[in-house]
């Protein structure tokens, strides 16, 4: 079920929203005073000292408010995630693994299957996820026998349209259906984890 994001701070909006407003005023008012300065001799080499120093301060300003959108648009994406309940190999500006995967590479290290099976029943659809990449990896490589009760689940859970948050880097915070997290594109980074856990990089 999609869980209620939490209200988000209106102030980056709205400030650039201000201040795009001010940088409109200032193109109205600078095609005025082209206007005039074309009209009167005396009053174009102030005009170009004015229109330089205006340019200046409205270059400032729209840099301001790209950084301002950008900051707020990672905002706003992070605050729409589960963080108990995401996937995510190299999240955040360090590359650093979600809680998810931090939990399920200690339990490969000490080779708990069991653990790993008993997660298919889990309510946490990350741990879901992370169970069915698992246990088939296991079997790929002999490692580990699926029961006919673990592939109805496995089965169960690729199809599922319950929704499991996914991190990657510093911007992308994204809910993803589960059944969509079995595309060749989004088992990309789980590829790479799989491989380096079980130590079969190609």
């Amino acid at each position: 079920m999609l869980k209620e994001g939490r209200m988000h701070n209106g102030t980056y909006p709205k400030m650039a929203v201000q201040w795009l407003n001010q940088a409109l005023c200032f193109y109205q008012s600078l095609c005025l005073a082209d206007s005039e300065s074309l009209r009167n001799r005396h009053l174009r080499v102030a005009a170009k000292r004015d229109v330089a120093t205006h340019l200046r301060k409205m270059r400032t300003k729209i840099i301001t408010i790209v950084f301002l959108i950008g900051i707020f648009s990672v905002t706003n994406a992070q605050e729409n995630v589960d963080k108990n309940e995401m996937v995510g190999f190299a999240c955040y500006f360090a590359g650093q693994p979600s809680k998810t995967v931090k939990k399920y590479t200690q339990k490969l290290n000490s080779k708990n299957y069991k653990w790993v099976s008993k997660k298919l029943h889990s309510e946490n659809n990350a741990e879901k996820y992370m169970s069915v990449i698992t246990l088939e990896k296991l079997t790929e490589l002999e490692k580990y026998e699926l029961t006919q009760t673990e592939l109805n689940l496995i089965a169960k859970i690729k199809k599922s349209p319950d929704l499991v948050s996914v991190c990657s880097g510093c911007t992308y915070f994204q809910k993803v259906e589960l059944k969509d997290m079995f595309t060749d594109e989004m088992m990309t980074m789980a590829s790479n984890w799989l491989n380096y856990n079980f130590k079969t990089d190609r």
